[in-house]
């Protein structure tokens, strides 16, 4: 059974990236570029501040730390707060 609805992380997908001090800062894509899949570099700009990073501030990070927003679901609870990441698939900027 295919999802109808894939989740793809391409340039111009809106995306957290996932930091150790400001939590989940909310991104844009700018360019994938890379080849195979422990060599994919992704480029985003910052949507929103927090923390330590301004509005329009870059980062270069890999797949690990940029979740495309559709696949973040937080769900609370007792415990606290735990989030939850589904799966999606990577697109990489052509021409690169």
């Amino acid at each position: 059974m295919t999802n109808p609805n894939p989740i793809i992380l391409q340039a111009g997908t809106l995306v957290y990236f996932d930091s150790l001090t400001a939590g989940l800062v909310p991104c844009k894509v700018v360019t994938v570029d890379g080849y195979g899949e422990n060599n994919i570099r992704i480029l985003v700009s910052v949507t929103a501040p927090r923390g330590c990073y301004p509005r329009g501030y870059q980062i270069d990070g890999t797949p690990r730390t940029m979740l495309p927003r559709r696949a973040v679901r937080r769900v609370r609870g007792s415990y606290g707060t735990k989030i939850i990441v589904a799966p999606f698939t990577i697109q990489l900027t052509r021409g690169s």
